[in-house]
């Protein structure tokens, strides 16, 4: 019988021994297919399947090779595969398979086992919101390391024109587009100039008690804030603020 291809209990064991996925390859049937369109995170269409052994059922996410040839496979609805090369993977505490390589192993026209088979973590579930919870899940993890990777490449850039300020002595570093988001100000002036030192930075003969304000503002355009400062040291950094003519960029008492 085609029911006796599946492994019975195959999801459980991925449950309790995540790691025996190395040297398992169990036959599972095809009971739900969702293709993910593509998008600014997901460069081409990706496919999600939901598999079962008959009794429990997983979810499982085609890797990029696997997803661009899926298409040709002949995997259709109720198909029985084989899984060849694929990883566990837990996203919310909720156990999915991430699939490089699987067999077509047998059309059939019906499901196998329960027909309504569940995920092994609930006792009942609905099969299509479990498995768009986790497709969320799993976008929102490749927009968060796109959001890395967009800075790590900004931060790149920025190193590659960084300017070092030698503030009364203290060294201070950043890209020389900051230093020029006020085009008014000391910063763009001296840029126009070549560095003061050998070592190719800037030297600002200025109080450097607080600098680190300013450059907080020179960083992120937000204002510089005078609070927790006493009256002495407030005063000082006023007019190192006049000195390179930010004082637009005080804060608001």
């Amino acid at each position: 019988m085609i029911a006796d291809r599946l492994s019975s209990d195959a999801i459980r064991q991925l449950h309790d021994q995540p790691s025996s996925a190395g040297g398992f390859r169990p036959f599972l049937q095809v009971v739900h297919i969702k293709m993910i369109q593509p998008a600014s995170v997901v460069e081409q269409a990706r496919y999600c399947l939901v598999l079962s052994d008959g009794t429990y059922c997983i979810s499982c996410l085609l890797g990029p090779d696997l997803s661009s040839s899926f298409p040709r496979d002949g995997i259709t609805l109720h198909a029985v595969i084989q899984l060849i090369e694929y990883s566990p993977k837990f996203v919310a505490g909720k156990l999915i398979l991430l699939v490089d390589v699987m067999e077509l192993i047998e059309a059939c026209a019906h499901r196998l086992g329960s027909e309504h088979p569940i995920y092994f973590e609930l006792e009942t579930a609905t099969m299509s919101s479990l498995l768009q919870a986790q497709l969320e899940l799993l976008v929102h993890k490749e927009r968060h390391i796109e959001r890395l990777c967009a800075s790590v490449q900004e931060n790149a850039r920025a190193a590659a024109d960084l300017i070092t300020l030698n503030v009364g002595g203290q060294r201070f570093q950043t890209a020389k587009a900051n230093l020029l988001r006020d085009p008014d100000a000391y910063f763009s002036v001296m840029l126009s100039t070549a560095p003061t030192h050998e070592d190719g930075s800037y030297f600002v003969d200025v109080n450097p008690t607080h600098f680190d304000r300013i450059m907080a503002h020179v960083r992120t355009g937000e204002p510089i804030a005078l609070d927790g400062l006493c009256a002495y040291d407030a005063h000082q950094l006023r007019q190192t603020i006049a000195y390179l003519g930010l004082e637009t960029a005080l804060a608001s008492p």
